[in-house]
């Protein structure tokens, strides 16, 4: 579900859409018909959208992230493997050389297919969406193989100022980050972070923009589109809730006209 932008940076003209904190089997499928581009599931035990069952297949467009806060190494490994995740998103005080080792971990375990084993997978995933059966799809095919590694994406609590040098070592490490509001919780607080702190974002790695979005934002995202900065996707997630982990469909139908509009 990519935004179409009428004004800005050729960078911006593709931002794509990230709904996370999703919980509920019949609710995670009704939200797939819209095609995100990304759908965030929460592996943490705090947090009231935790996902204690297996997730349900998707088509392989849309990218399973499983979002994790200090969360074991192996642990991680363990969620990827059972849910075919394509992307990760570390949201607590994890370092440099933690996601470095996340980074070699998944590497080292790709590495260990047989090529053969990826081309069955892709084969057997497209032939089940050709003929109308998105839903057995493993979901792998156009994104967790060995030429398109799992994307690493690190987030990083904001409030009214943000020291960025901060990111540097984690350059090389990571895939994008994610500027998100700090608050009580690691995510989902609910309210938006002052975003011209990001004026003075100094890096060319393209971001996730969260915290508090809903269709109040709307305008505020499309100023925010002019400025010359790398922003790669929307993460929306509490502002849509009829109750934690549970999306309002319509909503999200809405919001994303009102951003081409």
């Amino acid at each position: 579900m990519r935004f179409r932008v009428k004004h800005g940076m050729a960078k911006n003209k593709n931002m794509k859409l990230k709904v996370c904190g999703m919980k509920y089997e019949e609710n995670i499928l009704e939200l797939a018909q819209l095609q995100p581009d990304y759908m965030g599931f929460i592996f943490y035990e705090k947090s009231p959208r935790f996902v204690e069952e297996q997730i349900p297949q998707l088509n392989s467009a849309i990218k399973k992230t499983g979002v994790f806060v200090d969360a074991e190494l192996s642990f991680i490994q363990q969620k990827v493997e059972a849910n075919n995740l394509q992307a990760v998103q570390l949201h607590g005080n994890e370092s440099a050389e933690y996601c470095q080792e996340l980074r070699n971990l998944f590497k080292n375990k790709r590495d260990e297919i047989p090529d053969q084993v990826w081309d069955d997978e892709y084969n057997q995933s497209r032939h089940a969406e050709l003929v109308g059966h998105p839903e057995r799809s493993r979901g792998t095919a156009s994104h967790q193989t060995k030429s398109n590694p799992i994307e690493i994406i690190k987030a990083f609590s904001i409030k009214d100022q943000f020291n960025f040098q901060e990111l540097e070592k984690y350059l090389p490490v990571v895939d994008y980050f994610l500027f998100d509001t700090k608050g009580q919780n690691p995510g989902g607080n609910g309210f938006t972070f002052d975003w011209r702190v990001l004026k003075k974002y100094p890096f060319q790695k393209r971001f996730f923009l969260s915290g508090g979005i809903g269709l109040n934002e709307v305008e505020k995202i499309k100023e925010f589109q002019q400025l010359n900065l790398p922003l790669y996707a929307i993460d929306v997630n509490s502002k849509f809730e009829t109750e934690p982990g549970r999306k309002n469909i319509e909503d999200l139908i809405f919001f994303t006209k009102k951003i081409n509009s």
